[in-house]
């Protein structure tokens, strides 16, 4: 029944404070708690600094960027993110020949209708972004280019 009374003096008590120093003087009155961290506040949190829990990975459009690992640690196995996310549409063309089995000139038609977007993976060594043998590529029903590398394309923007 004091429900909305109890709510209103924990609201008014904890705005006054820290969500640290809210834990800490719950803790010293036994109570189990821990402060709810923004992601800014993980990245300097002592103990999973010591446990190696993020690693910072050098993204292609982000730069270093911190990912979390896993919370459990396995002896004599390095868990935890390998390497940095994709970009949209790195991995397109491999999924779309590969697991989907379609052609290039499929794929540069899907392309040019602007069904799929395509950009290649630098580390890869291909220097078009619209994927290997699609460099120029015209596609019979729309009788439109694909864009070159360096042109750009709409999720480059």
């Amino acid at each position: 029944a004091r429900q909305d009374e109890i709510d209103a003096w924990i609201a008014a008590w904890t705005r006054e404070r820290s969500p640290r120093e809210v834990m800490e003087k719950l803790r010293g009155a036994a109570i189990p708690t821990g402060a709810v961290q923004r992601d800014s506040d993980l990245l300097l949190d002592p103990q999973l600094a010591h446990r190696g829990f993020y690693r910072m990975l050098e993204h292609r459009e982000m730069g270093i960027v911190p990912y979390a690992g896993h919370q459990f640690r396995i002896r004599g196995y390095e868990s935890g993110p390998r390497k940095p996310a994709p970009c949209l549409g790195e991995h397109s063309f491999q999924v779309l020949q590969d697991l989907l089995g379609l052609g290039e000139e499929g794929i540069a038609e899907l392309v040019a209708s602007g069904g799929a977007h395509l950009r290649a993976s630098i580390r890869d060594g291909n220097p078009s972004p619209w994927g290997p043998g699609l460099r120029g590529a015209r596609s019979r029903r729309h009788g439109a280019r694909t864009p070159r590398a360096g042109a750009g394309s709409p999720g480059d923007r």
